[in-house]
């Protein structure tokens, strides 16, 4: 893969739009033509530039009924599509089924299993983009591979992921799509009655989709870059190893993750959804049973069956719904799959305080700014987010980050020091690579 660099990356803020709908002015709208039919996009003016913007898009058949928990298929023909949907309350609520963002399982769930959409952002628009194709950034959201979807986080109303700045001060075509998540997208009983992994394989069908079609929008598909953040920038980091991904991208870009944090796999998932069936009253005595009776329950009620924050505070950070190592996706774990990223240019950073989330879940004084701890309680916190590496490695880091805060690992002083937490939260989220 070579070697990593390490940097800082920000690059979520650039996805913030900034121009509120007085910027814009509604003109003629874009129409583009591929297999499946015509698709018409919208024509947004801003007082920066001009954007052809085409939200919602079906990429793949709804992942419903008999496709529950099956590989992603291809969508039918559908004439001509309208994708001129505003950046609002349809496109966030075409979020893939999950629980509420504020943890009150008792409010029930939110987003709809008919959730596989994408969202694409031309700069200039798409008959200047075909006169000279552009590259192409395709973005992929993280939270927990539970939590999220192209339109942004989910909280409150901040529609984060609007990328047409992005696409217009960067002349990339920017694009933005939905994958399953939680049990839906990451179940799995490690064996062919369950493989898991379908998030992923939404993942990879969208980068076909992107591969076969983008031409149509003035994309290059030899000019690729993926990138995400937090289980999306993990994810980001297993196309790069995955023989199913190799040719589907040139670039890549993981934002605080790779494919070898300690989050990234689920190593157990058998446990996991042993616990969701017993949560569900479904059988245990077989996989089979256990799976056709999960997959005949509500979908509300298999999203709600764990709570995924819960857990993690239990299992170090051990993701209940993430990928497992399927035999096809992933046919080996992932440190042994390096070689497949051999060929890929790789930009590796973090976001400031993306850990935080995590981080309080053991140590709820997080919140304050700036928080009172000794060398050796420093020490114990890094370690308790990062279990799996060894004592040496942890050591070094904790070392770089108290030089950082102009102190000494060898210090014997009892007397506490400040320390601001932002460099545990930052820690757990890139030793791995390091």
């Amino acid at each position: 893969m070579g070697s990593f660099a390490r940097v800082s990356v920000l690059i979520v803020p650039l996805l913030i739009g900034i121009c509120t709908a007085n910027g814009q002015v509604r003109l003629g709208n874009p129409t583009v033509t591929i297999a499946q039919g015509k698709i018409e996009g919208k024509d947004v003016r801003y007082d920066w530039g001009k954007v052809d913007r085409f939200t919602a898009i079906p990429y793949a058949a709804p992942p419903v009924d008999n496709l529950r928990f099956q590989p992603p298929q291809a969508h039918a023909y559908w004439g001509t599509y309208d994708a001129t949907g505003e950046l609002g309350s349809e496109l966030k609520n075409k979020a893939c089924i999950q629980p509420r963002p504020n943890g009150d399982f008792r409010n029930g769930a939110i987003g709809t299993e008919d959730c596989l959409y994408m969202n694409i952002w031309v700069p200039g628009g798409v008959d200047d983009a075909r006169k000279s194709p552009l590259p192409v950034m395709v973005w992929i959201h993280g939270e927990a591979n539970s939590y999220g979807s192209s339109w942004g986080p989910l909280v409150k109303n901040e529609r984060l992921y609007d990328m047409a700045s992005m696409s217009t001060f960067g002349n990339v075509i920017g694009v933005s799509f939905n994958y399953r998540l939680g049990p839906m997208g990451f179940f799995s009983t490690g064996d062919d009655n369950a493989p898991g992994n379908y998030g992923l394989l939404d993942q990879n069908f969208a980068l076909h989709w992107v591969q076969e079609n983008i031409w149509a929008f003035g994309g290059r598909s030899d000019m690729v870059t993926i990138f995400g953040q937090s289980t999306g920038s993990t994810n980001v980091g297993l196309h790069m190893v995955s023989p199913m991904s190799t040719d589907l991208f040139s670039r890549a870009i993981s934002q605080s993750g790779t494919s070898l944090s300690q989050w990234s796999i689920q190593r157990d998932p058998l446990k996991i959804a042993t616990k969701l069936a017993n949560k569900l009253n479904c059988t245990t005595e077989d996989n089979a049973n256990m799976v056709a009776c999960i997959k005949a329950q509500p979908a509300e009620d298999i999203v709600l069956g764990l709570r995924t924050y819960g857990l993690l505070k239990l299992s170090n950070l051990n993701l209940p719904w993430a990928p497992v190592i399927d035999g096809h996706f992933l046919p080996s774990p992932p440190e042994t799959l390096i070689d497949n990223a051999a060929s890929k240019s790789y930009l590796l950073g973090s976001n400031n305080m993306d850990g935080h989330l995590f981080a309080v879940l053991d140590f709820p004084f997080v919140r304050l700014p700036i928080v009172p701890m000794t060398e050796l309680s420093l020490l114990r916190a890094s370690r308790r987010l990062s279990p799996y590496i060894t004592p040496k490695i942890s050591q070094l880091i904790d070392y770089q980050y108290q030089e950082y805060e102009g102190t000494n690992i060898n210090s014997n002083k009892s007397t506490e020091e400040p320390y601001n937490l932002d460099t545990v939260c930052l820690r757990w989220l890139i030793c791995e690579a390091e």
